[in-house]
């Protein structure tokens, strides 16, 4: 009887154990996977690539830098990253890239994380939707997860001046449904800044509709949620354009972001 009373004392103690240190080593990664992986020894010109291919964060100070990159590490650990076909592994690279253009859409809104999409999945190029009976690039669905095309996503930071930017895009699109679905970083947009905005884009969207001159393309007249992603891309990749063309439009957008490229203070 002793022997039974002492072999469950045993397994207990054990099983304590193991949930300690299940734990322990738990928040031990989470604090080294933030405090290393901009470490150049352990993941080599992280930080360089960040500033060839984010504005904002070419923009920053030293302070600022270390801000952004901490709320990288933050939204890399809230995701869950899944590869799609033809990955055969999701490296710290790509979780940065995607992580970074995420910080960029929302560094004005320091606690929006995108909290309503916790999977990001990535396919090697252009993925079939059963759901639509097409091929994507990318998308975001109010199911909660964001994906990306990788070959596409790429393709967007090859050229930083064109106004075409996959991740850019649909991290918009990310920001919007974050906006408007039920969940704990709803309706953080002003709304009355958002309304004028969707007044003077449905003027653009008409021009683009009559073939008439406009700085956005084609694509953004799909809708009005398109055209705020399309001119997302063009704020971050051609803001002197965009305000030259349309400064109301720019100023509205300014205001949603939360950051004005053309007049930005270092932080």
């Amino acid at each position: 009887m002793k022997s039974i009373v002492f072999l469950i004392a045993a397994i207990s103690i054990i099983y304590v154990v193991i949930i300690v240190i299940k734990q322990f080593d738990f928040r031990l990664f989470n604090k080294s996977y933030c405090d290393t992986i901009f470490d150049a020894d352990v993941v080599p010109d992280l930080k360089e690539m960040l500033a060839d291919n984010f504005v904002l964060y070419k923009m920053l100070g030293e302070k600022g830098r270390k801000r952004f990159e901490k709320r990288v590490c933050r939204f890399i650990k809230m995701k869950d990253f899944k590869a799609g076909n033809n990955i055969s592994e999701i490296t710290d690279k790509m979780r940065v890239m995607v992580a970074a253009s995420a910080i960029q859409i929302t560094y004005g809104y320091p606690k929006v994380y995108f909290n309503h999409f916790h999977t990001i999945i990535l396919f090697a190029e252009e993925y079939y939707s059963t759901i639509t009976g097409q091929y994507h690039e990318g998308e975001v669905n109010a199911g909660g997860a964001i994906v990306l095309s990788w070959k596409n996503f790429m393709s967007g930071f090859s050229n930083l001046t064109d106004g075409r930017n996959l991740a850019l895009h649909e991290m918009a699109h990310a920001l919007r449904l974050t906006n408007i679905v039920d969940n704990d970083e709803y309706d953080f947009i002003d709304k009355d800044t958002m309304l004028l905005f969707e007044k003077i884009a449905l003027t653009e969207i008409q021009k683009i509709d009559n073939n008439e001159n406009s700085f956005f393309r084609s694509y953004g007249a799909a809708n009005l949620q398109e055209f705020f992603s399309v001119a997302v891309e063009s704020f971050f990749e051609q803001p002197g354009e965009f305000q030259s063309y349309n400064p109301e439009l720019y100023v509205l957008m300014s205001r949603i972001l939360k950051i004005d490229l053309l007049n930005f203070e270092i932080q």
